[in-house]
């Protein structure tokens, strides 16, 4: 992103980002703000970036009945006692990893009173993972309640750290100012640079975990709103997208209602996501909603795709007839494979078939390799009754006997 971040937060925008942030907080004190109704954290939840609170993979399966105590145990509040503890911890935190939320929790506490401390104490931290994770949950804690100078500070102490790194501190930095003023929030992250398709796709993010939040905690009208008031732009429809997928998630109707409303300017990412988030709970509904549109519509067939990869893992008849009544092409033969992939763990035979009907012959090859590697190690016998009762040359049997299944394929032809 664009280095050179304080311009951003100096006289272009400032005045207006201190207005929102100052009449915004007024607001959150009322019972009637779209804020208020966003629950405030206590220190007895995670405060690290969301993206990272889950355990580390170095801890995974250390839990033990025993350890549960620990994390319930409220973190010390005492200034003297909360820093000797934290020191302590970073000491012994590479003989006993488990002290990483712990270390976590202690430094976003003293980060209410002393930030600045504490992300000098994170520093300290020799693991750069974990190092990153209490950096992150610090700058979330700063940002609530003062989250120019946390932002700020992201921007004076990027020298030496990687693009990723520095991004993830702004995402923790953003969370925690969209926690108590979230229009603010959204105001202040629409001044990101978009120099970039790597800038524009961290602002998009930023903005759209904000509008995300909003349409789950405020419902989807507030959301909706939010975006109205942002002039046409890629980062808008951007956000059309995420508030369609939580939208549908929940109502998938009227979501297709509102795209519907859009006409001509809702966008093919924007009906995918309709017929992605739908197809997760009713993927029939889905394909209907799909067969409504313009065969022509670039949506219609990328869809298919999505719909198939959701409704094939339950439901292969319905999922093959509907497949079935799909118009011929490129991104049909990606659905198929997608298809394909599912079915042979049934009916190799069939996944066979449905593999030689591609256009493609280079995803064509592919598909009846897999197809031969899985049905060959599932049912060896069957397989080599194929293959003598087909009409393949000697050559193509000995390279589909020869053939890989997929394993934890996901594919020359992206996920299933």
């Amino acid at each position: 992103m664009n280095r050179n971040f304080l311009t951003l937060l100096g006289l272009s925008w400032g005045l207006s980002i201190a207005v929102a942030f100052y009449f915004g907080r007024s607001a959150a004190n009322q019972s009637s703000g779209i804020e208020a109704e966003r629950p405030i954290k206590t220190s007895s939840q995670s405060l690290a970036d969301p993206k990272t609170t889950d355990r580390p993979a170095e801890l995974a399966g250390t839990e033990s009945m025993a350890d549960l105590p620990e994390t319930e145990e409220p973190v010390e509040t005492d200034p003297i006692a909360l820093r000797e503890s934290i020191l302590s911890n970073i000491v012994d935190l590479s003989n006993n990893p488990q002290l990483a939320d712990t270390l976590r929790k202690q430094l976003a506490e003293l980060a209410k009173t002393s930030p600045i401390e504490a992300l000098e104490l994170s520093s300290q931290i020799p693991s750069p993972r974990f190092r990153e994770q209490a950096t992150n949950g610090v700058l979330r804690e700063w940002a609530e309640s003062d989250p120019m100078s946390a932002l700020q500070w992201i921007d004076a102490n990027s020298d030496g750290l990687t693009r990723s790194v520095r991004n993830e501190q702004l995402i923790a930095a953003y969370a925690g100012f969209a926690q108590n003023n979230l229009q603010a929030a959204l105001l202040s992250a629409g001044q990101l640079g978009e120099a970039n398709s790597y800038e524009l796709r961290i602002k998009s993010r930023i903005m759209g975990d904000m509008i995300r939040t909003q349409a789950e905690n405020s419902g989807v009208v507030a959301a909706k709103q939010s975006i109205e008031q942002m002039p046409d732009s890629e980062i808008r429809n951007r956000l059309i997208t995420d508030l369609i997928d939580v939208w549908a998630g929940t109502s998938p109707t009227e979501a297709a209602a509102y795209i519907s409303s859009l006409g001509n300017n809702a966008t093919e990412e924007q009906k995918r996501a309709l017929a992605r988030s739908w197809a997760r709970n009713d993927p029939a509904a889905a394909a209907s909603w799909i067969d409504t549109l313009d065969p022509s519509d670039p949506a219609s067939s990328r869809a298919t795709r999505d719909i198939i990869r959701e409704w094939a893992r339950y439901d292969l008849n319905s999922s093959a007839e509907w497949l079935n009544s799909r118009p011929a092409s490129p991104e049909m033969d990606r659905a198929i494979g997608s298809y394909t992939y599912h079915a042979v763990q049934e009916d190799p035979a069939s996944a066979m078939e449905w593999a030689t009907s591609v256009d493609s012959e280079g995803m064509k090859d592919y598909l009846q390799k897999r197809v031969a590697g899985a049905w060959r190690e599932e049912d060896p016998v069957a397989f080599q009754n194929y293959l003598d009762s087909s009409e393949l040359s000697d050559e193509r049997k000995t390279e589909l006997q020869e053939a890989r299944s997929w394993g934890s394929w996901q594919g020359r032809w992206g996920r299933r």
